[in-house]
């Protein structure tokens, strides 16, 4: 077999405009076979089988500190030619183009006066018209100071439609190549589509909001809300997705461990819990008809603490909990149940050359680096799919896994040195079936 593959890629970045950026890349191919290839000063310059470009521009109004808010823009084109085809006239065009938005409202500092005017300093005046000095300064507005424990509130949104076409023969309007038209130019714009044609449109758009509510006791609420919806018509398939992540919390319990006397077992002790809940509707046909939903409830973790023990040893445990729910519409009712419960526990411990510690009452030294580390993971899961108006589940789903395992690595100089690994795991299956295992491994490594 022989061959032969010759490209030239080439692009260019411009900026017409302080706010506009334009991109433009490209690729001709000159090894083309029955192929008018076109040529520049005699030189085989082949044709043009694929380029795209992008304009992209982004503009931040900084007035006033409640209004901050930065504007971002960007389209695309691309284009690729069949190669296969005659005279490489047939080609796959697309195109899409997105506007986003971040704002940041300050809600904390409306406990600290006024925002946006600035305090000009002046020297005191001594003289006979000096000014009595004022009374008490007046106490904020009770609803400032409660919207000061809001946080600061970051906001973004963006929106953005895409089109795709497999098979075209002609160009595309001007609207269309830089982004900003859904159409081609079917009416009489010089493009037409060719058999076997798949097109595709969408339209979707996300927004999101994300705060730090401090409490007392060092305490903070993390929480986040995030909403979208997503319309894709494939060949006049009509498909369409909307989802929500709200409430979505995370609670950081600052010094409320050393409250109730957690500090007494662990130093520098952690309190966390986080909570969210995702719901997804599905349509189909329309933007109307729901063919399924669904939801779920995560607390990843529950509850979690993390310190370590007052001999050096790094703990971590962890209670977690989902459970989700989806409901399918069509072609009948049903309805998937999932609950999942996990429980975690690390232990970790490393000591180093040299180091004093204590065994059964007798103080040693260790004489090499030793890492030992134990994890413990919990599993169950239970479930089932629930046809009509039916009680009983069909196929229910009843798991449980317990594995336990022990991890340990040593070395006595930078010549030897190995690991050791213990593990030992329980399974039982939903029909009762159970399945138990051991794992030992020991690994030694000398270099000479």
């Amino acid at each position: 077999q022989n061959g032969r593959a010759a490209n030239i890629d080439f692009g260019a970045d411009t900026r017409p405009f302080d706010l506009l950026s334009h991109h433009v890349e490209g690729r001709r191919n000159l090894s083309l076979e029955g192929v008018r290839n076109e040529k520049l000063g005699g030189l085989n310059m082949g044709r043009l089988v694929s380029w795209r470009q992008s304009f992209t521009s982004h503009m931040a109004i900084n007035p006033h500190p409640w209004l901050r808010p930065s504007l971002n823009w960007s389209s695309n084109y691309y284009q690729n030619n069949d190669t296969q085809s005659r005279d490489v006239s047939v080609r796959a065009i697309g195109n899409g183009q997105e506007l986003g938005v971040t704002w940041d409202l300050p809600f904390d500092r409306l406990a600290s006066g006024p925002i946006g005017l600035k305090q000009v300093p002046t020297k005191p005046d001594t003289g006979a018209n000096a000014k009595k000095p004022s009374g008490p300064r007046k106490p904020l507005l009770p609803w400032r100071q409660l919207l000061s424990h809001v946080g600061a509130v970051s906001a973004d949104g963006r929106i953005g439609r895409n089109t795709n076409y497999s098979r075209m023969f002609g160009t595309a309007s001007p609207l269309y190549l830089i982004g900003l038209a859904e159409n081609p130019g079917y009416d009489g714009g010089g493009i037409v589509a060719m058999p076997g044609n798949q097109s595709s449109t969408g339209l979707d758009w996300r927004g999101n909001a994300r705060t730090t509510v401090p409490l007392m006791f060092g305490t903070s609420i993390q929480t986040r809300l995030s909403m979208g919806d997503r319309t894709n018509n494939n060949n006049g398939v009509l498909q369409r997705t909307r989802d929500q992540r709200f409430p979505d919390l995370e609670v950081q319990y600052g010094r409320v461990a050393n409250l109730i006397g957690l500090s007494r077992l662990l130093d520098g002790a952690q309190l966390r819990t986080a909570y969210a809940r995702n719901t997804s509707t599905d349509y189909q046909n329309s933007r109307s008809e729901r063919t399924g939903t669904s939801r779920s409830d995560e607390f990843r973790p529950l509850f979690s603490v993390r310190g370590r023990l007052k001999n050096g040893t790094d703990t971590d445990l962890r209670f977690e909990r989902r459970s989700s729910k989806r409901e399918v519409f069509l072609p009948s009712q049903s309805t998937a149940n999932d609950q999942t419960t996990n429980i975690n526990f690390s232990m970790s411990r490393s000591y180093s050359q040299g180091q004093k510690v204590n065994l059964l009452g007798k103080t040693s030294t260790v004489k090499t680096n030793v890492n030992l580390q134990m994890t413990t993971v919990y599993e169950r899961q239970k479930g089932g799919i629930f046809v009509g108006n039916e009680k009983e589940p069909r196929n229910p789903v009843d798991r449980t896994r317990l594995s336990v395992n022990g991890t340990g690595s040593y070395g006595f100089s930078s010549n030897v040195t190995g690991d050791l690994a213990l593990g030992f795991s329980h399974f039982k299956e939903s029909n009762g079936i159970i399945r138990r295992s051991i794992r030992v491994e020991l690994r030694g490594q000398f270099r000479f």
